[in-house]
């Protein structure tokens, strides 16, 4: 799973679907543009001076969460993995 070009990003899209569920926020900057997740909605902003860089920030309510880590994982998280035809991620090293 890891240290593979195909899952670049996967850490970023798991973050993004534990915000949705748990009506978080997130806001990444970088080069010249921010982009931000609140209220089921990205806004992107061009900046006026250029971050060298990436910046990644997330806030969410641990209160909100209405379901166990394995919940999450198994249906929102894995469920995605499960439907792909990678060669190095199979069922039986999640299950």
């Amino acid at each position: 799973m890891y240290g593979h070009e195909k899952n670049a990003g996967y850490g970023l899209y798991a973050m993004l679907e534990i915000l949705k569920q748990t009506n978080g926020r997130f806001v990444i900057i970088s080069n010249d543009t921010l982009v931000r997740y609140e209220d089921d909605k990205y806004i992107v902003k061009e900046l006026t001076s250029k971050w060298k860089g990436v910046v990644v920030a997330f806030e969410f309510d641990e209160a909100k969460i209405e379901f166990d880590m394995d919940y999450f994982k198994r249906n929102y998280l894995w469920k995605e993995i499960l439907n792909d035809d990678d060669d190095d991620f199979s069922k039986q090293s999640v299950l």
